[in-house]
């Protein structure tokens, strides 16, 4: 824990046999590669709890995050679809609506490549 990470974390009332713990990074760069190593870490550690101990999960993540990324790639697909009718209706001739349908794409791919 330290000042990178968020104060927003799950709570969990401990009992007499259970003690809550939480693992929160607001400004990780990899959500997923975080959860995965913890996971990892997890697996290494288990084996040298002393009998009867059990680590459980509360909140994981890693599935709304598939979803999300699921989402977003549905999303734009969708609005590509959306746009090349639009310019095919606008247009009129598949030969002249070829140059914006291809240069749109590739310049929103170029607008993501960092420059130097």
């Amino acid at each position: 824990m330290g000042p990178d990470c968020g104060a927003a974390s799950p709570t969990w009332t401990a009992t007499a046999t259970s003690s809550p713990a939480s693992s929160s990074c607001a400004t990780a760069p990899n959500a997923l590669d975080v959860i995965s190593r913890v996971k990892a870490r997890i697996k290494q550690i288990e084996p040298g709890f002393p009998a009867g101990v059990k680590l459980v999960p509360i909140y994981d993540r890693s599935e709304l995050i598939h979803k999300t990324i699921g989402t977003v790639k549905e999303t734009i697909i969708e609005v590509l679809i959306t746009v090349v009718l639009i310019i095919l209706v606008f247009l009129w001739h598949f030969p002249s609506a070829a140059i914006p349908i291809v240069t749109m794409p590739v310049a929103v791919l170029l607008a993501f490549i960092p420059s130097a």
